[in-house]
């Protein structure tokens, strides 16, 4: 049972970080008014979570912040 689940694991990751990609220009063009909005407000959440030095905190919120101002 344990095998299984650990595979559709894997299987759903594959398949949704595929799409992922392959929408990740399009979704890091989507404005305010998008259905893609919300996913990108999120994939820039996480790219806070996920870098080890404050200094690179500080580099993506200015480019955040940057990118809310010209939308």
């Amino acid at each position: 049972m344990k095998k299984i689940l650990l595979g559709l694991l894997v299987f759903i990751s594959a398949v949704g970080g595929s799409g992922y990609y392959l929408l990740q220009d399009t979704i890091a063009a989507s404005g305010p008014d998008s259905q893609l909005y919300n996913i990108k407000l999120f994939t820039e959440w996480i790219q806070l979570k996920l870098p080890a030095s404050d200094q690179e905190k500080v580099t993506l919120k200015r480019q955040f912040m940057q990118e809310r101002l010209n939308e």
